[in-house]
């Protein structure tokens, strides 16, 4: 008799609780690595800007380019000529609709269908190339890579799978809410031979 699949979600941290298991802090294999070994770590290559310009990237664009909104089973890198990126409010990436404000993608919610094996693939992977700031609601799909810090957040930062980021994330006005997703993560474990997710494990 086969036993079917399940996908565990974890309740994000907060301010008032601190760091829950959706949070890896002070992880000693991570520390020591300088912000290229850090990217290498994950996408195999140690430089952002041509990994951009690479067949694994969808798109290479800015945040205030609509098309990112909707996209799904994309690598997109954003860049800014000011080093840092804005998301303006309601960016929505990984989901083909907007889904309601601190909410997961209705369509690979647990909450919705129990059954991942009946999920479409929708996860993104999102790299922003420099620092964040963030305004209004945003919802990310997938694994969010910060190639710096998270400098200013008015508004809401929702992450349904995993986020990395280079530098700090605490300074920010907005809050940031990151829920780990394993069935969203092995959604985007697919995008990229480069790619694992949290730990995961990686044959090159």
């Amino acid at each position: 008799m086969s036993t079917p699949l399940l996908c565990d979600t974890v309740d994000t941290s907060n301010k008032t609780l601190g760091a829950g298991a959706d949070v890896i802090e002070y992880d000693t294999n991570l520390s020591n690595l300088s912000s290229a070994e850090l990217f290498e770590k994950y996408f195999g290559s140690n430089d952002v800007d041509a990994y951009a310009e690479s067949d694994e990237v969808t798109l290479n664009t800015n945040a205030g380019d609509q098309q990112i909104n909707g996209l799904t089973e994309s690598v997109i890198v954003l860049s800014d000529p000011s080093g840092v990126v804005s998301l303006p409010a309601n960016t929505f990436i990984g989901c083909p609709n907007q889904p309601p404000a601190n909410q997961a993608c209705p369509e690979v919610d647990p909450a919705v269908n129990p059954n991942p094996e009946e999920w479409p693939s929708v996860a993104s992977i999102v790299i922003i190339n420099g620092d964040l700031e963030f305004n209004g609601n945003i919802h990310i799909s997938g694994l969010l890579f910060v190639n710096g810090s998270v400098i200013d957040g008015n508004g809401n930062l929702s992450v349904y799978g995993a986020m990395i980021t280079d530098g700090v994330s605490n300074d920010v006005s907005g809050s940031i809410d990151i829920t780990y997703h394993s069935g969203l993560l092995a959604q985007a474990s697919l995008l990229g031979p480069s790619y694992s997710p949290p730990g995961g494990w990686r044959d090159f």
